[in-house]
């Protein structure tokens, strides 16, 4: 639909609609499907390896579409997208035709107000409030690097490479650690990224605070995803996977507008070091709060039933 819009713009609001229900109802469904069937053991590694389907875009097609572009603009890439969809679809029909058949009992469906109930869940849901919060900032980088005569490529292939190195090589290390005390660490290494970009704005600092924000994100989603399957019952799992990516969309809808007030106020590189300062202040209140109580909790029971 965006491709067909042109310069209407009801068809490209109608396009990017559809795109926004289509990207939820995959999301909700992938995850939902992990967390039911991968073993807790395997849940880790299982979502790095997926997500990583979501950052090698950025390494291989968004470069490769604005080369296009700036070369010769009147190249239809916009149907690029259309074409890797439909090239997905015979994938789906595998996902779908391996489940096995008698491995699914319809479980209890709980309500949304029982997410309240289950302990740390609140919590995680700030924490990706507070990663998306910070990662949406990217939105404001490509204005901000051109200003500082900078590629933007300086942060977003390190981001990338950083990102995908961690979650097809690392991730099985980390996988030795407890899942929730990877949490706050990744979130504090994302907002470090965009800050890094504001405290010393060069080569150095940008490539520095890409590869800082590619680590964060390497570890971030996969374990976010991973402690939906820890901490919910099944019956909860699409509800609480939709509340967790609904806290990301927030985010993604306040930060905009957040740095829209500021810039009158404060200049590019204000905003890179404001927000995320802010953002760590957040991030240590909540860990103080809530996480640190919940992973005394977490980590004392684990042992307990590991031990019988």
């Amino acid at each position: 639909m965006v491709a067909l819009a042109g310069t209407s713009f009801d068809l490209l609001l109608i396009g990017r609609v559809l795109g926004g229900l289509g990207f939820s109802s995959f999301v909700v469904g992938i995850v939902s499907y992990q967390s039911a069937y991968i073993p807790p053991e395997e849940r880790g590694l299982s979502f790095s390896l997926v997500t990583v389907g979501s950052i090698l875009p950025i390494a291989t097609l968004v470069p490769l579409i604005e080369y296009i572009a700036s070369q010769n603009p009147a190249i239809p890439f916009l149907w690029i997208a259309p074409a890797i969809g439909l090239a997905a679809l015979p994938v789906g029909q595998v996902l779908a035709s391996s489940t096995p058949k008698n491995s699914y009992q319809k479980p209890r469906w709980g309500s949304y107000l029982d997410l309240l109930k289950v302990p740390g869940y609140k919590a995680l849901f700030l924490f990706q409030f507070y990663l998306s919060f910070s990662e949406a900032l990217s939105l404001s980088l490509p204005n901000y690097a051109e200003k500082l005569h900078l590629s933007l490529s300086l942060f977003v292939i390190p981001a990338a490479i950083a990102s995908i190195s961690l979650r097809i090589a690392g991730f099985k290390l980390l996988e030795r650690f407890q899942r929730v005390l990877l949490v706050p660490p990744a979130a504090v290494l994302i907002v470090l990224g965009f800050f890094f970009t504001g405290l010393y704005p060069n080569m150095i600092t940008f490539t520095v605070g890409g590869a800082l924000f590619g680590l964060g994100m390497g570890v971030a989603f996969p374990t976010h995803l991973s402690l939906i399957g820890d901490l919910l019952p099944k019956g909860l799992l699409p509800k609480g996977t939709a509340v967790l990516f609904f806290a990301g969309d927030l985010a993604w809808t306040i930060s905009p507008l957040l740095v829209g007030l500021a810039k009158p106020a404060l200049s590019e590189r204000g905003i890179f070091l404001l927000l995320p300062l802010f953002t760590l202040l957040a991030i240590s209140s909540t860990i103080h709060l809530l996480w640190k109580p919940f992973c005394a909790t977490y980590i004392s029971k684990n042992k307990r039933e590991n031990t019988i």
